[in-house]
């Protein structure tokens, strides 16, 4: 027996089917949105090793605590500073990395291989990668 396809079924399938196509595109962008820097040589986790200022050289984790950011392939960055928290965003620049939140910026430039420094109101802290 043959079946007739008429365009009131075919109108029921694409009705069926055109959820299922949106569900996956939405799936797929927001896939491809979430990986902003999949294989970025920015992504992990970096401390605060020695915090300078007027030639005098500390130890950041014998003055503050720990200090840490991790940078999320997402473009999200985890900020840690003693016992606070904080959360914002990062992005790649030219020459390292810049972390803003909703008040401020902090520009970091990579020095060598897994080291970055930022000044930050007449200090120059420095940054290795974990």
């Amino acid at each position: 027996m043959k079946q007739k396809f008429s365009a009131a079924s075919a109108g029921n399938r694409l009705r069926r089917i055109l959820p299922v196509l949106a569900l996956c595109a939405m799936v797929f962008f927001f896939t491809a949105c979430g990986a902003k820097y999949a294989d970025n040589e920015y992504l992990g986790t970096w401390k605060a090793t020695t915090a300078t200022m007027s030639g005098i050289s500390l130890d950041v984790s014998k003055t503050i605590g720990e200090f840490s950011i991790t940078l999320e392939k997402d473009g999200s960055v985890r900020a840690t500073i003693g016992k606070d928290k904080e959360k914002g965003k990062w992005e790649e620049t030219e020459n390292g990395f810049k972390l803003k939140d909703s008040s401020s910026e902090m520009e970091f430039t990579k020095t060598e291989k897994g080291k970055a420094k930022v000044e930050y109101q007449g200090m120059t802290l420095v940054f290795e990668q974990q």
